[in-house]
């Protein structure tokens, strides 16, 4: 009987450790997901900072970061992947307002801007 008594402790014991070490895992798990929630938190802080001091310093004759002009110029590419992508599609941009009109428009239906097409260079032939 005796051994009977001993096997139950030990089981008893083994099913309580594992059921701590179940809990402390549990909550290991959920310190860890609340630390990459800050840590998130944090990021999305630090950049909306930059998004705000860019916007305060993009037309800063000698701006402080020079990552200041790598955004400009990057900016500056999507806005012409846009325009190819609208063009893509037979839309074109107002250059007033930005908005997405039809290729065919030649007002715009959000602002009333008139459009006017940029004149084309016409090749004559000749070579400098």
């Amino acid at each position: 009987m005796d051994f009977f008594t001993k096997l139950g402790d030990t089981i008893s014991a083994t099913g309580k450790d594992v059921s701590k070490k179940a809990k402390d895992l549990t909550g290991l798990a959920k310190l860890n997901m609340d630390v990459r929630a800050k840590e998130e938190y944090v990021l999305k802080q630090y950049t909306e900072i930059g998004k705000r001091y860019y916007e305060q310093h993009k037309d800063d004759t000698e701006p402080a970061f020079g990552e200041i002009v790598l955004i400009k110029e990057a900016m500056e590419e999507i806005e012409a992947l846009k325009g190819e992508i609208a063009q893509l599609k037979g839309l074109k941009k107002c250059p007033a307002c930005g908005a997405v009109m039809e290729l065919d428009a030649v007002f715009c239906n959000k602002c009333g801007a008139k459009y006017e097409e940029p004149e084309k260079e016409v090749f004559t032939g000749e070579v400098e």
